[in-house]
């Protein structure tokens, strides 16, 4: 899967689905496979929390992190269909490719939002990182 901005297209794409993510929308679009008899749709709800759940995500200026987020997803090929926050914690809805390893995905995202955050101190002054470990239902 491939996410475009409203009005981006690619080729004959097959099943095109608006999201909406906050003010952003987003056209998510499975592009056509070869005859190759391999098919799947993965999708997770993730969630993480702050370090020892403290309530560091400013409201003011969590949008500026979900930017981060989705530019982040959609430099490494994942969907992001939803994502929100509260104070201590963030909640995304993803499809991952198969090839994709869910907790290197996780990992590799909790440290480069991290240094996000931790490269905006004055937006986010009392963070102090990520939480060990995440929950992802699929």
């Amino acid at each position: 899967m491939q996410c475009f901005t409203r009005g981006e297209t690619k080729g004959n794409a097959l099943r095109p689905i608006l999201v909406r993510l906050r003010i952003y929308h987003y056209l998510c679009i499975k592009q056509p496979t070869s005859n190759a008899m391999s098919y799947s749709k993965l999708y997770y709800h993730i969630v993480f929390r702050t370090y020892q759940s403290q309530r560091t995500i400013n409201e003011a200026h969590e949008r500026d992190l979900y930017a981060y987020i989705l530019a982040y997803c959609r430099a490494h090929d994942i969907c992001l269909l939803r994502i929100n926050s509260m104070p201590d914690h963030i909640h995304m809805f993803v499809s991952l490719r198969p090839d994709v390893c869910l907790a290197d995905f996780v990992r590799e995202l909790k440290k480069s939002a991290g240094n996000f955050i931790k490269s905006h101190p004055r937006e986010f002054p009392m963070f102090n990182g990520w939480g060990i470990g995440y929950c992802a239902i699929s």
